[in-house]
């Protein structure tokens, strides 16, 4: 399992909800949350994480948007490119403040890390 994986594990109901509270079926959302989280985990591993943890909430949505593949992430809803963009945008607020927070986010571990190798 990835390290993005890895930090949501657990938090896969919530994440559930937020896409139906977007008009996803539960069934789509199931079919949807594995793709939508691999492909911000690969946006996330492409752009320079200090950078992205150092920006605001929209700037980090528009950061990692641009670097989406958008038609992976789309196929699991059939090819359907305006509800696979509504799932990732109600995600990626969730995603980004996980990823984010205390000493299990990214945040915590780029701390760490600094503080071994900086």
């Amino acid at each position: 399992m990835d390290l993005l994986g890895t930090l949501l594990k657990g938090n896969n109901s919530e994440l559930l909800s937020t896409l139906t509270s977007k008009g996803f079926s539960m069934d789509q959302a199931q079919a949807f949350l594995p793709a939508a989280l691999g492909g911000i985990s690969k946006a996330v591993e492409s752009l320079d994480l200090k950078s992205l943890l150092s920006m605001s909430s929209s700037e980090q949505g528009s950061k990692v948007m641009s670097a989406l593949d958008m038609g992976s992430i789309s196929a699991a809803l059939g090819g359907d490119q305006n509800l696979a963009s509504t799932g990732v945008q109600a995600l990626l607020p969730k995603v980004m403040e996980l990823l984010k927070s205390g000493s299990g986010g990214l945040g915590g571990l780029a701390g760490g890390l600094s503080k071994l190798f900086g």
